[in-house]
């Protein structure tokens, strides 16, 4: 079995991705599911209709009612009983062994942070036999702000490390660039590599405060850090563009050995 797994921020995209992703598997003769794993959802908020949904065993608004928990709260109590209740989560991927699965995760930072259930789920899921690539996507626009392009470097390092799986990286929403460009410091091949972040340090503009000399530097270490260790550069993204999703499909197909047929092309 296959998959991939969409992370990132809230707003990134992520539900798009999933809905766009799965239409193009489709056109390619494969038979995507997708299954939603964030709890707070609706169905008014979602592109599409989940064949599994977490929101069937455990709803996050529910939860937060009941126990007058806050949304990172009851989010991470949602994910916590998931996990403590895989069985239902097992049975439902089993049922769809011949399917290629999108998993559509919640954004919250906390997740890919300090709490484990997440990385627990996923482990289970790969002890399923289940090949999955984790799927970082990053709303493009951030790159106009550099402090908050190093900040989204950082998330997904994050990322990568708790998840601990084959990982790409992706700056989503890639049409807006036209409306940001003037704004841009590089072209947007600088940002997709991430290479020579001293070059984003010089156009950098901490705010004013006594804290900014401290800053400055921070953000100066924390550029070398991703800059030595070489772990993360980006694709980019357009989900209207077919020639763009099937360059993402490639690169995942790629990262979990999916076995493209000869007589098959993308």
């Amino acid at each position: 079995m296959f998959g991939l797994v969409a992370i990132g921020p809230p707003g990134s995209g992520k539900s798009t991705f999933c809905a766009g992703i799965s239409q193009a598997l489709t056109q390619l003769g494969r038979n995507p599911i997708i299954v939603n794993l964030d709890p707070h959802v609706t169905p008014s908020d979602l592109l599409y209709e989940p064949t599994i949904d977490i929101c069937d065993l455990v709803d996050g608004l529910i939860v937060a009612k009941t126990f007058e928990l806050g949304p990172n709260a009851s989010l991470i109590y949602s994910i916590e009983y998931l996990l403590a209740n895989f069985d239902w989560l097992e049975t439902a991927i089993l049922l769809h062994k011949d399917k290629y699965f999108l998993f559509d995760l919640p954004g919250q930072i906390e997740l890919y942070t300090h709490n484990t259930a997440l990385r627990s789920i996923l482990e289970k899921l790969t002890k399923l036999d289940l090949r999955l690539v984790g799927v970082n996507l990053i709303d493009c626009t951030l790159c106009a702000d550099s402090q908050k392009y190093v900040s989204a470097l950082i998330s997904s390092l994050s990322s990568q490390i708790m998840l601990n799986l084959p990982h790409i990286n992706v700056l989503s929403k890639i049409d807006l660039l036209q409306h940001i460009e003037d704004d841009l410091l590089f072209d947007i091949d600088y940002y997709k590599e991430v290479q020579s972040l001293s070059q984003l340090l010089l156009g950098m503009r901490v705010n004013d405060g006594p804290y900014r000399m401290r800053n400055e530097n921070f953000i100066k270490v924390l550029c070398e850090l991703v800059e030595d260790f070489d772990l993360i550069s980006f694709s980019t993204l357009d989900i209207q563009c077919k020639n763009s999703v099937l360059n993402i499909i490639k690169l995942t197909d790629r990262a979990i050995g999916y076995y493209i047929p000869a007589t098959s092309t993308y």
